[in-house]
């Protein structure tokens, strides 16, 4: 099974909606829950009132049609209920403090009796909840109704009302938690088989890049350990020359996996000067100039005028360009290679533009990332380790700039580096 990097981005994509929508759902269910809550609260505190005003025999109650039409409730945590004075203050506080525990609501209660001809509380009690674990507030102040009410007075009504969801909240939040890692795993799990497919891919590529030389080399020496090669010397030539080539091919393939190894486990540690950018590019070019016979390539250069001076180490500097004129070289069959430079206000840059196959637009952004190789063989990456244009954008991220490319399929690529000049 294959993973691509896009499967990964799909799967986290999709596990962010899900979780996003079942945290929505949730919130609207606690929502509904609190809503419930508020009403089946509100509910016990009517049937309280209803069961005092049948203990005490209220000549109000018997009139009035509805409950409704005696108890207001102005504010969430306070209740107002008409009463006749004078009132039986013991046997309103009894059964006050038994509708309480017979409705189950366990939070303190602030009742008073306020008397509208005196425009005063009468009678004030706090009744305190065994199972409450806030503490009792201080005493309200005088509730001014034109009519002689109850005040029934809840302070940690909210509190209380979470506090009886308690179960449904842990249960959501335990259930968010579970999806979360659930989907982190699964996230780390694409990512894993993902990048043990890139080792994967990175180890099919090394053996194949090393077992042609190492075949050639072989028959090469064989050939040269026959008896009659010293007497035909065109032959032995042209085997030396192979056994030459070879050989350099696996020592820069292996220089490439020592200086990749080095980088990653001590960093890439510059060693800046100020360098003239003309001519580490003549030096990169006098490097290569062996593959530009071969390849009889034409090489072009538009160097801007005044200074090219940049701060940048000149060994790493020289590979970024190397690797970028290296692919420019191998990647067209008669290899038009131009590079410019170009000042900046703050920068000064350098491109390397040829006329090879092109880079479709989907691979452009991945072709910097470690081991990536476009699946085709008249593109970049098709051959090689897939690991030099990552190092190079590790050396030119290293040196504070930036690098990127530009492609037409069938016309050629362009890549440019800007590197900071302060």
């Amino acid at each position: 099974m294959t993973i691509k990097s896009s499967a990964i981005r799909i799967a986290t994509i999709f596990s962010a909606i899900l979780i996003a929508l079942i945290v929505i759902v949730q919130v609207i269910w606690l929502k509904r829950v609190y809503q419930l809550e508020q009403r089946e609260f509100n509910a016990r505190i009517l049937n309280t009132i209803k069961g005092i005003y049948e203990a005490t025999g209220e000549k109000l109650y018997t009139t009035a049609p509805h409950l409704s039409d005696l108890v207001s409730n102005p504010e969430p945590f306070v209740y107002f209920a008409k009463i006749s004075l004078p009132a039986n203050t013991k046997q309103i506080e009894a059964k006050l403090k038994e509708g309480l525990i017979d409705y189950n609501v366990f939070t303190l209660c602030q009742a008073a009796i306020y008397e509208a001809a005196s425009n005063k509380n009468i009678y004030e009690h706090v009744i305190p909840s065994a199972n409450s674990m806030y503490k009792t507030g201080k005493k309200f102040p005088v509730t001014t109704q034109p009519y002689d009410h109850l005040t029934l007075y809840f302070p940690n009504r909210n509190k209380y009302i979470l506090s009886q969801m308690n179960f449904w909240v842990i249960s959501s939040f335990s259930l968010l938690f579970i999806l979360v890692m659930f989907s982190i795993g699964l996230y780390l799990l694409f990512r894993q088989k993902f990048l043990n497919e890139i080792q994967k891919d990175f180890i099919h590529n090394f053996t194949h890049e090393f077992k042609t030389p190492v075949a050639v080399l072989t028959l090469a020496s064989e050939v040269l350990n026959k008896e009659d090669i010293l007497s035909k010397p065109g032959k032995l030539k042209t085997y030396a020359g192979i056994v030459s080539d070879q050989t350099h091919y696996l020592k820069d393939h292996l220089e490439k996996l020592i200086t990749l190894a080095a980088t990653d486990a001590v960093g890439i540690k510059l060693n800046r000067e100020s360098l003239s950018l003309h001519v580490i590019i003549q030096k990169a070019l006098d490097n290569l100039q062996p593959l530009i016979d071969e390849k009889k390539a034409a090489i072009r250069t538009e160097f801007m005028p005044g200074s090219d001076r940049v701060p940048a180490d000149k060994d790493y500097l020289k590979i970024v360009l190397i690797n970028l004129i290296d692919n420019a070289l191998k990647n067209a069959q008669q290899p038009q290679v131009l590079i410019r430079t170009m000042a900046g206000k703050e920068s000064i840059a350098f491109s390397v533009s040829d006329n090879g196959s092109g880079i479709e637009k989907k691979h452009l952004k991945k072709i910097f990332k470690k081991f990536y190789r476009v699946k085709n063989e008249e593109t970049y990456n098709s051959k090689g380790l897939g690991i030099g244009l990552s190092f190079v954008k590790e050396i030119v991220a290293a040196h504070g700039g930036t690098i990127h490319a530009k492609s037409i399929p069938g016309q050629g690529s362009t890549f440019t580096v800007s590197l900071p000049v302060y």
